[in-house]
This record gives C-alpha cells, sequence and structure tokens, in this order.
C-alpha cells in the first residue's frame, strides 16, 4: 500500500511538471502570436507594403500614374 501511495505521488508531481511546460507553452505561443498579429498590423497599415489592402494599391496605382502622366506632359511641354 505505501509502495503504491509513493508511485502516485511520483506520478502527480510529473503531471504538475507537465502542466506547467503547457502552460508556459500556451503563454508564449499566445505572446508570439501578438506579435505577429501587431507586425502584420503594421505592414497592413503601410500604404505601399504588401499587405495594404487592394483598394489602397489601387489608388497609390492611379494616384503614381497620373503623377507620372503629368510630369511627362511637364516634362516635354505638351499643351492640353
Amino acid at each position: 500500500m505505501v509502495k503504491a501511495i509513493q508511485v502516485l505521488r511520483i506520478h502527480l508531481l510529473e503531471l504538475e511538471k507537465v502542466n506547467d511546460l503547457c502552460k508556459d507553452f500556451c503563454n508564449r505561443y499566445i505572446a508570439c502570436l501578438k506579435t505577429k498579429m501587431n507586425s502584420e498590423n503594421l505592414l497592413s497599415s503601410d500604404p505601399g507594403g504588401p499587405y495594404a489592402s487592394v483598394q489602397t494599391q489601387k489608388m497609390i496605382v492611379q494616384e503614381t500614374g497620373e503623377a507620372t502622366s503629368r510630369s511627362l506632359i511637364e516634362a516635354y511641354n505638351i499643351k492640353l
């Protein structure tokens, strides 16, 4: 009977260690996900960045195209 209690005690200690490892893993994983989400949010807020919304990218392309057209007209002194 005493031997069985000792074995159970050892198993309980091992389970506590596993529980601590699981908690540590979960905390690190959540922290990693938060960091990743924050960095993606920062990148997506960059208007010309690769994670910017499609609508934002289209607006940038249109603005850049208009600016390029204007600069070409000005460079060649084309009168409209």
